[in-house]
């Protein structure tokens, strides 16, 4: 899909007689009188129907690939009007306000959406016409507000563009229904409090702050202010930040929820391929992987999971060749270098891990994940003393709690002439995992290599009880018993 071009036609939600289409020229608000709707009843629902939505040239690609999927849900078989919803929300919060206030008309035009869902759609109308600068917005938050009357978030947010235009006995009415609707709803009193600050009653934006002041650094700030209006001392009561810290808390509104859950970013992005590759759903996750890759092609996370999915699937010299293109790419890139060497690794090429590791470490001395598995490719690779430096100062501050980097120190620590440290590092490995056989490999060859053949032998004998099946520990025992024979 590319930008500019049409992306929809006549998009239809469920199945049924269709109404008129709605004119996209044009902004139909439904009046906050208007005859209330018969709950929704089971059956075919009419269309909703959209003549044209076209994304404008320079819209990223990360964002055509969002609505594209978006389009694609809710023009399918099984399409829903929440479906229709979905469009609704990835346009807007992508900020193609025009496009999606297209789509909410349309739904809220529709006479068989819920209740619940022509407030969403009203909701959603009135934030793009306030975006636009059109008073409409007006009537548009007031016929949400109407739509669902428990619910006091439309009557938050009237209350707030209040504020925002200087209209303070707008702003006070506003935050007072919802007050009414819900009397402990956080932003509502924090609203209503800040309207009476502009209204110069500081004790009536106490009274609503207290129970609120230890919630945030933010409600704390206004308490402040509304105790400074009355010539009182600030309290500085400011929970989880540091005195002074006046950030405000995230909204809370289900519909801002999810707006920012529609937002096209990376963790988006690579979140559609982790959740296809855990469910193991491979092809998919290929697909997405791929598709990743188009809309990120610099970035090193898409080039992980490509490779990640290709070595579940087998396509060994895929993934190989996915993770050189990755550190082609950005050579200085800690996190291309520590992912193609932890990845080369998995796949039995330490040889190839090494420059990698070894690039990882050098952008980044103190980072110990990229240390650790340098330590253990370089064990790979025979390169022992380098093991040894690389594994020994993790173990000695406790970084290492893995049995493959203890492993690697201690078949390093004996292959460097420290076969007393390999035996203990061996051990400290069994304490925890008494069926590991290469840790019993390690620890009798270690004993052996201090001379104690007998030892050896009767330590390999000892792992045989925990694995009886190895070929290997049955080997050490011949060879111990052998070199004690003088063979």
């Amino acid at each position: 899909m590319k930008s500019g071009a049409l992306l929809l036609a006549a998009l239809c939600v469920s199945c049924g007689e269709s109404g008129p289409s709605p004119d996209p020229s044009a902004t139909t608000v439904h009046p906050s009188n208007d005859t209330p709707r018969a709950p929704a009843t089971p059956g075919p629902a009419p269309r909703i129907k959209i003549e044209s939505i076209e994304c404008p040239p320079g819209t990223p690609p990360l964002v055509l690939d969002a609505v594209e999927e978006a389009i694609r849900r809710a023009t399918g078989s099984t399409a829903t009007v929440d479906d229709c919803m979905a469009l609704a929300r990835t346009l807007q919060a992508n900020a193609l306000e025009s496009q999606a206030l297209i789509v909410w008309t349309a739904v809220a035009d529709s006479p068989a959406v819920a209740a619940s869902e022509l407030a969403g759609a009203l909701k959603g109308q009135a934030r793009c016409l306030r975006s636009a600068g059109d008073p409409a917005a007006t009537a548009a938050i007031d016929a949400a507000a109407d739509a669902l009357p428990a619910d006091p978030w439309a009557l938050v947010a009237k209350g707030e563009w209040a504020l925002e235009d200087g209209e303070t006995e707008v702003a006070i009415a506003a935050f007072d229904e919802a007050l009414n609707r819900s009397p402990n709803h956080s932003w509502a009193r924090a609203g209503r409090a800040r309207a009476a600050l502009d209204a110069g009653d500081g004790a009536t934006a106490e009274s609503l702050l207290r129970p609120l002041a230890t919630t945030s650094p933010w409600h704390a700030s206004l308490l402040d202010a509304a105790l400074a209006m009355q010539g009182r001392p600030a309290e500085n009561v400011h929970a989880g930040g540091a005195p002074g810290a006046a950030t405000r808390p995230p909204s809370e509104d289900p519909f801002d929820l999810a707006l920012g859950a529609a937002r096209a970013t990376r963790e988006a992005v690579i979140g559609r391929v982790d959740e296809a590759y855990d469910a193991r759903r491979f092809d998919q996750a290929m697909a997405l992987a791929r598709r990743a890759l188009e809309l990120l092609p610099r970035d090193p996370l898409a080039f992980d999971r490509l490779a990640r999915v290709q070595a579940a699937t087998g396509d060994v010299p895929g993934c190989a060749d996915t993770l050189l293109r990755a550190c082609a790419i950005a050579p200085n890139d800690f996190g291309s270098r520590l992912n193609a060497g932890s990845r080369l690794l998995e796949l039995k090429r330490p040889e190839d891990a090494v420059a990698h590791l070894e690039a990882a470490c050098a952008l980044a001395p103190d980072q110990a994940e990229a240390r650790r598995l340098c330590g253990i490719a370089y064990g790979a690779v025979g390169r022992h003393g380098d093991a040894v430096n690389a594994l020994e100062p993790l173990e000695r501050n406790r970084q290492l709690q893995d049995v493959a980097s203890r492993l690697a120190l201690a078949m390093s620590l004996a292959q460097s002439d420290r076969a007393k440290d390999a035996e203990f590092v061996s051990f400290q490995v069994l304490s925890g995992s008494r069926t590991n056989e290469t840790a019993w490999l390690v620890l009798s060859d270690s004993i052996r290599r201090q001379g104690d053949l007998a030892r050896a032998a009767a330590t390999a004998r000892k792992g045989l009880e925990f694995v009886p099946k190895s070929a290997n520990l049955r080997a050490m025992v011949a060879r111990c018993t052998k070199e004690a024979q003088g063979g």
